[in-house]
């Protein structure tokens, strides 16, 4: 096999320390490092935030506030009497309903006050960490025997450790070497070299082992949400019509009648490379002719992601959050959809603001969610570095020939 380039390779690890500062500045730019008071001062107004310490505790009904820099030195609509009356390290009271400084009272529509994110990592509980990681573990291992399901329905037998072993490996590589070809291509690859004989269907395992997550997630948040109080209402047609179009989308790739409707076969004859893409399309059909096994990955999908609500409801109670597990379904099952998106590698930054705006829709605080979110991405974080004690292990060496030659074919193969 030939090696790649000097300043091909060279650009592929600059490339992987650009996506790995990336992840970093995401992560950073989306978490409130100080503490803030955030107003509204007339209804259909812009939020403003007012930089400043929270003194004394801040899970109460009413909070001793310090300014360290007014927004604006000049008065506005907005502002009324604010910026003049209230200078940089004064201090006001505020609640849900008052909000005041020395004799000053100043009406305003909607107030929240927000601590830095330091400030509540600092009062995590640490007894909640533990079983939320070894929740995560468990779900890993849900995941890890959904795609065996999948390989054994379609006849290729593979045990179950090798299966835990490559899909621990590849996350590691992503985290530990940026630059990395995702799980999912090293996964595709060890598969598909394993079984040679059956290609298509060895490579189709890792789409339909995404896709099942993908649709066992959405029609959960949508079970959810639609079953939750009114305080989700506004996310019941968005997740329903995601949840319609994935179903809808599954029939219309493997019922007979919904292809002939829309010429399937015909279009797919005039796309490049025709000939592997119908070999593609018989392998996913041969899937929907296991009812038994895609049923099964369904409710083991189903499984991990109630585990994953479960790790980041243990999390924000650790961090004095009282919402319910209900409610964390919702959080979790929108957030991770949403954050499948690739907006930002992995999803970061935008997980950690979907979570902080989900929570603070139910009514919890934003920081909260922010910090369960972060927490829960350290877990998995850490997850993925277990994936370095499969190199040491017997069998580790061929593993790691076999992900080497999976970043280097990169997705040719």
């Amino acid at each position: 096999m030939s090696q790649a380039p000097l300043h091909l390779s060279l650009a592929k690890k600059l490339g992987g320390i650009l996506v790995a500062a990336l992840l970093v500045w995401a992560v950073a730019r989306s978490v409130p490092w100080q503490d803030r008071l955030l107003v509204t001062w007339s209804e259909g107004a812009e939020e403003i935030e007012y930089v400043g310490t929270i003194r004394g505790p801040w899970k109460v009904a009413q909070v001793e506030y310090t300014l360290e820099k007014p927004e604006s030195d000049a008065v506005t609509s907005e502002q009324p009497d604010w910026a003049v009356q209230v200078q940089k390290g004064a201090t006001v009271l505020a609640s849900a309903t008052e909000l005041s400084s020395g004799s000053s009272q100043f009406e305003f529509h909607q107030l929240e006050w927000r601590p830095g994110i330091p400030r509540v990592l600092g009062e995590m509980r640490l007894s909640a960490v533990i079983p939320a990681f070894l929740v995560l573990i468990a779900c890993s291992l849900l995941v890890i025997t959904r795609w065996y399901v999948l390989l054994i329905a379609v006849g290729c037998s593979t045990r179950w450790f090798q299966v835990l072993r490559v899909t621990y490996v590849g996350p590691f590589f992503n985290l530990v070497l940026p630059g990395m070809n995702g799980g999912d291509i090293a996964r595709a690859y060890w598969i598909v070299k394993g079984h040679p004989d059956k290609r298509a269907v060895a490579l189709m395992s890792v789409f339909v082992d995404r896709l099942l997550g993908l649709f066992a997630m959405t029609l959960l948040a949508t079970v959810a949400i639609y079953t939750n109080n009114e305080r989700f209402e506004s996310l019941r047609l968005p997740v329903l019509a995601v949840c319609s179009a994935m179903l809808v989308g599954g029939l219309a790739l493997i019922n007979p009648h919904l292809r002939r409707l829309i010429r399937f076969d015909a279009l797919m004859g005039k796309l490049p490379g025709g000939e592997k893409m119908k070999s593609l399309d018989s392998a996913l059909r041969l899937y929907a002719s296991r009812p038994m096994a895609v049923g099964l990955s369904i409710l083991l999908s189903i499984a991990n992601h109630l585990g994953a609500a479960l790790a980041l409801y243990m999390l924000g109670q650790g961090l004095g959050d009282h919402h319910g597990f209900h409610d964390y379904v919702c959080l979790a099952t929108v957030v991770n959809t949403l954050s499948a998106v690739p907006i930002t590698p992995g999803g970061l930054g935008v997980g950690e603001m979907l979570a902080g705006s989900m929570l603070r829709l139910a009514g919890g605080s934003y920081t909260i969610g922010v910090a369960a979110s972060i927490t829960y991405r350290v877990g998995l974080f850490a997850l993925g570095l277990l994936g370095g004690l499969v190199l040491v292990m017997p069998g580790g060496a061929a593993i790691r020939r076999d992900l080497a030659e999976a970043e280097a074919a990169g997705e040719t193969e």
